[in-house]
């Protein structure tokens, strides 16, 4: 049976270290005007809960209760929507553990709007988009994650989804770009060596002076 809210409320406290619920909480006071008046107490709440929910999230991984693991990272990131980490973990379990495609790819599409400048949830959703021979959609989807900074792995990603979508001319065209951009990032010339050995591009042309 789906555990409802007020378990994983329940579980989320267990799991939350004693020490940190002492100091979200004062036993002490006796009428409303005593409560505690930090912000800073009442705001760190969501966050103990969150870190609660995660760790019953891995316990249920560790018991191979997956419909458990993904209900655990949907109350994290109900919490903290900026955590794409748990964004990630949901959407995988749903479609590596449940085999759901679609509902991942929708929790990735809405982790991606709760977090618009951020590369890390472009990156996976164009990467279950690529799992799921959607090689256009791929393509798209990565070329947004470019626009935040990512690591040469998110480059070389969107290279292969150009490559699968039946352009290796254009994905060898991001390789050298990214032996430009990354010069010890060995893949780029390791992805050119197998597409000319494989007669998909033209052979460079070295230009010659005078």
């Amino acid at each position: 049976m789906r555990p409802s809210a007020v378990t994983a409320l329940l579980v989320a406290l267990v799991c939350v270290p004693t020490q940190h619920l002492r100091a979200a909480t004062n036993p002490k006071p006796t009428s409303r005007a005593a409560l505690p008046t930090n912000p800073a107490v009442a705001e760190s709440i969501p966050d103990l809960l969150a870190d609660g929910c995660a760790v019953a999230a891995d316990r249920c991984w560790h018991q191979g209760d997956y419909v458990g693991v993904a209900f655990f990272n949907a109350m994290v990131v109900a919490l903290d929507p900026s955590d794409v980490d748990a964004w990630s973990n949901y959407a995988w379990i749903t479609w590596a553990g449940l085999y759901k495609d679609a509902e991942a790819l929708s929790i990735l599409r809405r982790g991606v709007r709760a977090n618009p400048n951020r590369y890390e949830l472009y990156a996976e959703l164009g990467a279950e988009l690529q799992r799921q021979k959607r090689y256009k959609e791929s393509e798209e989807t990565f070329a947004k994650a470019l626009r935040f900074s990512p690591p040469p792995l998110v480059w070389n990603q969107y290279a292969h989804a150009i490559e699968k979508g039946g352009d290796p001319e254009r994905a060898a065209s991001v390789w050298r770009e990214m032996l430009r951009r990354f010069p010890d990032w060995p893949l780029s010339q390791v992805n050119l060596d197998r597409l000319r050995r494989h007669g998909l591009i033209r052979e460079s042309t070295p230009t010659t002076s005078g």
